[in-house]
């Protein structure tokens, strides 16, 4: 019978890893970002993440509490907006340095353009479920997980943080990848200040529908 730290080692290899082969899968079956190809891997997303909730409730037999899920609606927007302004300083600078101390320019990247050649509503499907499977995977679970088995806050933050952006590489670019990672040191500073995961789900979400909508 598996125990309780079974599961939870079980639902870590399954925030790590699913998202990983969910991306491999889609381009080993083409890599062509069209609506259907979309709308499958976006399912195996939402799969994934019912599945860890099983896990959670059913495996570790607990409740979604430690998530840090918050119902509580002016906190939440206020929180959420204090993200966005402190995901754009960050990007704004990071952008700024790229820019003027290094003089590079973003390079560009094909698959981000294709995505945003897709309609809107599958965009809005997109950032949604990037807010939400991203930030339960990541931030709520996983953070909280690594410190009950290790005991080591800091292994608990940097690990899902660099796997986070490392999962940005198949945008192409190194440039993608260090732009993730300071924008989930960014939602990771405010998780552990906040423990407002609803915070967290809601700025990454508009963030991302903004990347998508921006042409």
């Amino acid at each position: 019978m598996p125990t309780t730290r079974s599961y939870t080692i079980i639902g870590l290899l399954l925030v790590f890893v699913s998202p990983l082969l969910i991306q491999l899968i889609r381009i080993n079956a083409g890599g062509i970002p069209d609506t259907p190809h979309v709308l499958l891997s976006e399912a195996c997303y939402w799969a994934s993440l019912l599945l860890l909730l099983l896990i959670i409730k059913y495996g570790e037999k607990t409740s979604f509490e430690f998530l840090g899920l918050r119902a509580r609606f002016l906190p939440t927007a206020g929180t959420a907006a204090l993200i966005l302004v402190g995901i754009l300083a960050a990007v704004l600078i990071f952008g700024g340095v790229t820019l003027f101390v290094f003089k590079q320019k973003p390079p560009a990247e094909p698959l981000a353009q294709q995505l945003k050649s897709l309609p809107v509503w599958v965009k809005v499907l997109l950032a949604i479920r990037a807010g939400v499977l991203e930030e339960i995977f990541f931030r709520g679970y996983a953070i909280n997980r690594l410190k009950q088995l290790t005991n080591n806050n800091l292994l608990a933050v940097i690990l899902p943080l660099c796997i986070f952006a490392l999962l940005h590489a198949f945008y192409g670019t190194v440039f993608h990848v260090v732009a993730a990672f300071i924008i989930g040191s960014v939602l990771t500073v405010f998780y552990l200040r906040t423990n407002n995961l609803t915070a967290n789900i809601i700025s990454h979400s508009v963030w991302d529908l903004i990347g998508f909508l921006i042409k």
